[in-house]
């Protein structure tokens, strides 16, 4: 016998798996079905993010000098060194190339971790892919013929 339950939101009745659990209620299921839940959800950060979230951030925006100096004591390189750089990279990641307009942060400095030194700018998703491998290259060459075969087997068998 399947348990019916009804939306607050909504009133739809439903069966009690399309709502989401919750600890405090008595029957242990939140008052909206999963559908409401997730309008709600949606509509309320749509409205709260900018007010909420974004201002409470604005106090770890770095100023020029302030990067200058995190930049110069962690990778040896000055802002104006970072600013350059990036000019030469056209404002684009140095791996996957795409601009950093694309993505919502800075490009990040990627570095050598035995040496510390700076290589270039990376996309933050591209320097964690770096990290993960632990600049590892033949971890990285044996990652790109696994992705060859799969890409041949792919093609092989549409």
């Amino acid at each position: 016998m399947t348990i019916l339950k009804l939306c607050n939101k909504c009133s739809t009745e439903l069966p009690i798996e399309r709502f989401n659990k919750h600890s405090t209620t008595r029957d242990r299921r939140m008052p909206y079905c999963k559908e409401c839940a997730s309008k709600i959800h949606k509509t309320w950060t749509a409205k709260n993010y900018a007010l909420k979230i974004k201002p409470r951030m604005a106090k770890f925006v770095l100023t020029p000098e302030a990067k200058d100096s995190a930049f110069r004591r962690k990778y040896d390189i000055t802002f104006q060194g970072y600013n350059l750089q990036f000019q030469i990279q056209g404002g684009c990641c140095a791996i996957c190339l795409r601009h950093q307009s694309e993505f919502p942060r800075s490009l990040a400095i990627d570095h050598d971790h035995v040496t510390n030194k700076f290589r270039g700018l990376l996309c933050d998703g591209c320097n964690i892919g770096l990290g993960m491998f632990k600049d590892n290259l033949d971890s990285l060459k044996m990652a790109i013929k696994y992705l060859e075969r799969r890409i041949a087997e792919r093609t092989a068998n549409p």
